[in-house]
């Protein structure tokens, strides 16, 4: 799904990338936030979902995460790149524990 924002808006990149198994670990979604150094939040793979980028959604826009919603959605060869509203920075920080 590539979806664009009908009007400019800045937007807070969350880099969306899927982890295969290995022999120890199952297989993971890692969410990272290049603004602020990369950092990451690990998510066991949700086999509920259809991809990565949809189990990242549902997080950040889950019932823990108030505040937060994805206006845009960028798929590249290897990975996902979700744009947030600035304005839901605080929330954003809240659910990275920044």
């Amino acid at each position: 799904m590539n979806t664009t924002t009908t009007e400019s808006e800045h937007l807070i990149a969350v880099v969306v990338r899927y982890k295969g198994p290995t022999d120890c670990r199952g297989s993971r979604t890692i969410l990272s936030l290049p603004r602020w150094e990369n950092k990451k939040v690990t998510l066991s793979y949700g086999y509920e979902f259809n991809s990565s980028r949809e189990q990242a959604e549902d997080w950040l826009t889950g019932d823990g995460m108030t505040g937060i919603k994805v206006t845009a959605c960028l798929d590249m060869v290897d990975h996902w790149i979700l744009g947030v509203p600035f304005e839901c920075v605080d929330a954003i920080k809240g659910a990275f524990n920044l």
